[in-house]
């Protein structure tokens, strides 16, 4: 119950996603400020916005902090919502250090977001458990020799070549949202998408 809670907004934050973060964050901080109906009054008693800058620190009110001051600063928080996108927001590594600070939150678990976040494995295990997949191929910068790009696609044709005459989607494998996708038709297409 949210009645008489005190709610920040986490927004912000060192991905690529930050300005949509940004964006989601004061949306949330609109609605949870402004009931919907006069009937609606068990929202949270306040609602704070804090942003995590570039540089991982986060500005509560006009003071920028450490992390771990921050918190110290938020102590009376009931709860966290996260209206991060992408990178540490998504990726567990939040949800470890509110975790570990006992410092409620919303969305997914450590292991959830971790899980999820990483495309190839989150593939890999609903594969295991029976769920159809489409065809995938996972590069790293393993396929990338110092040699160049040639020697990547000799290595990779039969892999790749049926997937990318067909039509292929390139994305980072923990990136999140659509931030660095790209739908590929042919080599050149796929090589700089990839590159």
């Amino acid at each position: 119950m949210l009645a008489h809670a005190t709610v920040a907004v986490l927004m912000g934050g060192r991905s690529s996603e930050r300005e949509v973060s940004l964006s989601s964050g004061h949306m949330v901080l609109a609605a949870l400020a402004t009931p919907s109906t006069s009937a609606d009054r068990r929202g949270p008693a306040r609602v704070i916005g804090v942003e995590i800058l570039a540089d991982g620190r986060w500005r509560v009110g006009k003071r920028s902090l450490p992390p771990g001051e921050a918190l110290s600063v938020l102590a009376d928080v009931d709860v966290f919502f996260t209206a991060l996108h992408g990178g540490e927001g998504e990726n567990g590594s939040l949800q470890g250090f509110l975790t570990c600070s006992d410092m409620p939150f919303t969305g997914s678990g450590v292991i959830a977001s971790a899980v999820s976040m990483d495309k190839v494995f989150a593939r890999e295990l609903v594969q295991a458990r029976g769920v159809r997949v489409a065809p995938a191929v996972a590069l790293s910068r393993v396929h990338w020799p110092r040699a160049g790009w040639e020697d990547v696609e000799r290595a990779l044709r039969a892999e790749l070549e049926p997937l990318v005459e067909r039509g292929c989607v390139v994305k980072p494998r923990r990136g999140g949202s659509s931030v660095g996708c790209s739908i590929v038709r042919g080599a050149r297409q796929f090589q700089h998408a990839a590159e």
